[in-house]
């Protein structure tokens, strides 16, 4: 008997290698023929019913090779890397544990850290702005998990101060998001995202001082402007006058506003719009710091607008004078 019992390792082993054989032979003719959704779903199905033996591991295989493959319209090598780490972390003595290594070494070389902790990022953007802070917040964590001390951790550290800084979260809380802002500055100080972190820890840790918080939030706005990020400078602006319609930092806000509204380099620029708010914080604020830098805004506006109407009319008495 134990002789029979022994005997059958080795067939075991033969059924096991043809169910992989089989699923990725599988995979591999759906991807030719760019049946990639009914790819995905076998793949899904197979690793449902084995989790954790095979032929789950050609599963996870298939599954990564799909989302590396250049021709999938639904490519995605963030999702490709993570499939390819699971096959080595969960089936290490998987014959396709060597390939997936070499996929990894493959993708993590094409996704370089700065775009790794970009695309990271532009996820959590994409959920915050829909809303789905607890999602964004997981994502995060997991990314941290996983990188604690490389990138893309620094932009999980970033993502989790920007969910729990932001005025529409219901889970708002400045004092944990400060905390994740100093770790990255701290953490990873040469990181890109290091010197919008710093921006950040002093616009939180200023939150009960008005005249420096508005200092902070206008280098915040300057430091878009600069990156040519115009919209996001008045959404910021925005939300921060929202916040404070009659204190500081809203002088500050309206104050970046005006500069972003009559920024030479703003496709969207609007004078009108600019000498409106130069105006109306003049007279709203003041006592402001920024009330002087206001004046001289909106003498230039005024001499600009001037300008244009004598423009305006030398043209319309050329236009006559032709008749």
């Amino acid at each position: 008997m134990t002789a029979l019992v022994t005997g059958c390792a080795p067939f075991q082993e033969v059924g096991t290698r043809w169910q992989r054989s089989v699923h990725l032979d599988k995979i591999r003719f759906l991807a030719r023929n760019k049946d990639y959704d009914q790819a995905r779903l076998e793949n899904r199905q197979v690793l449902d019913r084995f989790p954790d033996k095979p032929p789950g591991d050609a599963a996870l295989y298939g599954m990564g090779l799909l989302l590396a493959d250049d021709n999938n319209p639904g490519r995605n090598q963030r999702q490709a890397l993570d499939c390819f780490h699971r096959l080595r972390d969960d089936f290490p003595q998987s014959p396709l544990a060597v390939e997936a290594g070499i996929w990894t070494r493959l993708l993590e070389n094409e996704l370089a850290p700065e775009r790794i902790s970009s695309i990271h990022l532009e996820r959590v953007r994409f959920l915050a702005r829909n809303g789905d802070f607890d999602q964004a917040l997981l994502e995060n964590r997991q990314a941290l998990d996983r990188f604690p001390d490389k990138p893309p951790g620094d932009a999980a550290l970033y993502g989790m101060g920007l969910v729990l800084a932001d005025n529409e979260n219901p889970g708002r809380n400045q004092r944990q998001a400060l905390d994740f802002f100093r770790r990255l500055r701290d953490d990873f100080p040469q990181s890109p995202l290091a010197v919008e972190a710093g921006i950040w820890t002093r616009l939180l840790e200023n939150e009960l001082a008005p005249e420096r918080i508005s200092y902070v939030h206008l280098e915040r706005i300057k430091t878009l402007t600069r990156r040519g990020n115009f919209h996001q400078a008045l959404v910021e602006s925005r939300q921060v006058l929202q916040r404070f319609p009659d204190k500081p930092p809203g002088d500050a806000a309206l104050f970046g506003m005006g500069l972003v509204q009559a920024h030479f380099a703003n496709p969207q620029k609007d004078y009108k719009k600019a000498l409106e708010l130069f105006t109306r914080l003049k007279n709203e604020y003041p006592n402001s710091p920024f009330k002087e830098e206001s004046k001289t805004w909106i003498g230039i506006l005024k001499r600009m607008e001037q300008a244009a109407r004598v423009d305006i009319e030398i043209e319309e008495r050329t236009k006559q004078l032709k008749n």
